[in-house]
């Protein structure tokens, strides 16, 4: 939930110091949308109502997207070993 937080002040940063904003005030105006966009986002959600008016916040947002699979994948293999480790010593 922290990651979160961080992420959505990153994307308000990226979107408000990158040159090439074309409509920053319309895009991702303020944290509480900044955090809207980036749990609609990761959740895989995406309604598209708030975007990245750049490129650097395109890219941002993919590498947090890539980011958001590999630690749902690292938990998911964490849950098999607990699974395997539960019924060997059962």
């Amino acid at each position: 939930t922290c990651n979160f937080f961080i992420g959505a002040g990153l994307i308000l940063g990226i979107e408000e110091l990158s040159p090439g904003t074309f409509d920053f005030k319309e895009t991702i105006p303020n944290f509480v949308k900044a955090l809207y966009f980036i749990i609609i986002t990761s959740t895989t959600i995406g309604f598209g109502d708030i975007t990245p008016s750049n490129i650097y916040g395109r890219i941002f947002t993919i590498l947090t997207l890539f980011f958001i699979a590999f630690i749902f994948i690292i938990k998911l293999i964490r849950v098999k070993i607990l699974k395997r480790l539960i019924n060997f010593h059962s």
